[in-house]
């Protein structure tokens, strides 16, 4: 027969197991999922563009452009404490011709509202070139906001 302590050992260790295998959500709340995200430049009224953007739960993301002139983007998120986060990703950037015309990287912070169902933040987009030099007087800096996606009934 087991122990006492035993049976508290393995009590104890089950949790454990299955605290682990809960996804990151279940944990607290997080970027993980599916967002639209809508980005406004500095100076200029209303969204500039509409993009999709996909958290997993191990840091990493990409983002789906409304563009041709840009090719998807992948990155890397961390949460800074509480609701708020920061991220970085590149995307090619492409010329009318759909020739190389440059790299954007990304760099925000994103803040969970509303529950977790939406996000605001603030950007500033560096562009290089094909060295992975910074273009000088090229970037430019806005604000985010996302809306998580989640299934609808039919």
């Amino acid at each position: 027969m087991f122990s006492k302590k035993t049976i508290l050992q393995l009590c104890i260790a089950m949790v454990l197991m299955v605290a682990a295998c809960l996804p990151v959500s279940a944990q607290g709340l997080t970027l993980q999922g599916s967002w639209l995200v809508s980005i406004t430049l500095d100076g200029t009224p209303g969204p500039f563009a509409i993009d999709i953007a996909v958290f997993d739960n191990q840091g990493s993301y990409r983002i789906i452009p409304s563009t041709k002139a840009e090719s998807e983007g992948t990155g890397a998120y961390q949460r800074l404490g509480g609701l708020e986060f920061r991220s970085t990703h590149t995307q090619v950037l492409y010329d009318a011709q759909g020739n190389f015309a440059g790299i954007a990287k990304v760099i925000a912070t994103e803040t969970l509202t509303n529950g977790g169902e939406t996000f605001t933040g603030r950007f500033r987009v560096d562009i290089l070139d094909a060295t992975g030099t910074v273009i000088p007087g090229a970037g430019f800096t806005g604000s985010v906001s996302g809306r998580r996606v989640v299934p609808q009934p039919l």
